[in-house]
């Protein structure tokens, strides 16, 4: 069975804010960018860890998860 872990997205957001995700002693940064309600950053984040198409274009990643083998296999959902 696959493992199953869950990270919460709440409170209130703003451009440039970021939010780092470490698994294993590596980390992704996702920064923030125009869409700041907690459900359009969740759905960002979990757009750039897919490599799906961005909705908010002024978002960044520090890099994909497909650039570090420990996330290979990860998928994120809503």
């Amino acid at each position: 069975m696959a493992q199953v872990d869950r990270i919460a997205i709440a409170g209130t957001w703003a451009t440039g804010e970021t939010v780092v995700v470490t698994i294993n002693g590596k980390a992704i940064t996702f920064t923030v960018g125009s869409l700041t309600t907690t459900a359009q950053v969740a759905t960002t984040i979990v757009e750039l860890w897919n490599g799906s198409t961005v909705t908010d274009t002024t978002a960044t990643a520090s890099l994909s998860p497909d650039d570090v083998p420990e996330f290979a296999e990860i998928t994120a959902s809503i």
